[in-house]
């Protein structure tokens, strides 16, 4: 039987054997050929813990963790712990109602916001905020960056597909928070349970998501182009919003992008 433990805590960045050590019992290790090292909870039935993740200057709480895992490149040891997972369970063991249920993921969102991240746009959205990204987000089959400062009508709430998502960023890393809904009844006064998916990522790995798999061995070199080229598509959605009266948010600006070696 694992050992008993309610709270799991490391920064990101960390070295997995470090957790390892931490945790014996609680996180194992799985080491795959492709490279990767992955750290994770052993899952057992009904065990659940709290999560924090120190991050920067801020750090991540989380509660009824059903399961974590962690990812780091076997061949950069020394960057240590560069993405995470996390599930939690939103309602516990049991259905609510959905007007519950969103009102207690929009109060985590406000926590996060409070202790230091902030919300943003993904870099070929439209700088659009509440109501409006919310629309452009669901006509375009592509429910993600949401503003996690606009509470959906109970309407809104049940037609968000699951994986919808929400997108903040803290010093050297981004979160991003998605929902999925289990024993869903959809009619707006019915009840389900909900399940929360958050992924971490350093700030490192997400702009190398920007590039092209088969140049990641000089991804640096493709960054600023990738760049250019999502502020193009942003400029163009823009363009066609602004047509139809959207107002655009035209101080919003991206967050800064580190200087990578």
């Amino acid at each position: 039987m694992a050992p008993t433990v309610s709270l799991i805590t490391f920064n990101l960045h960390d070295k997995g054997s470090d957790i390892l050590a931490k945790y014996p019992g609680i996180i194992k290790e799985d080491k795959q050929p492709a490279g990767l090292n992955f750290y994770e909870t052993e899952r057992t039935r009904g065990s659940n813990y709290n999560v924090e993740i120190k991050i920067g200057g801020t750090s991540l709480d989380i509660t009824n963790v059903k399961g974590l895992l962690a990812t780091e490149d076997s061949e950069r040891p020394s960057e240590g712990i560069k993405a995470i997972t996390i599930t939690s369970s939103l309602t516990g063991d049991r259905n609510i109602s959905h007007e519950d249920a969103r009102n207690l993921l929009f109060k985590t969102f406000q926590e996060i916001l409070n202790t230091g991240w902030i919300a943003t746009i993904p870099h070929s959205a439209p700088r659009i905020n509440g109501k409006h990204m919310l629309n452009f987000a669901l006509n375009s089959g592509n429910p993600h960056g949401l503003d996690p400062t606009y509470l959906p009508t109970i309407d809104e709430w049940i037609n968000l597909e699951n994986l919808s998502s929400w997108e903040f960023y803290a010093k050297g890393a981004y979160l991003q928070i998605a929902f999925m809904r289990e024993e869903n009844d959809p009619k707006p006064n019915g009840k389900g349970a909900y399940l929360i998916k958050y992924d971490v990522i350093s700030a490192k790995d997400y702009y190398k998501e920007f590039v092209a798999p088969e140049m990641q061995e000089n991804w640096t070199k493709h960054l600023s182009t990738e760049l250019a080229n999502a502020a193009k598509r942003r400029a163009e959605l823009e363009l066609k919003l602004q047509s139809t009266g959207v107002p655009i948010l035209l101080d919003y600006q991206n967050p800064p992008t580190p200087q990578f070696d």
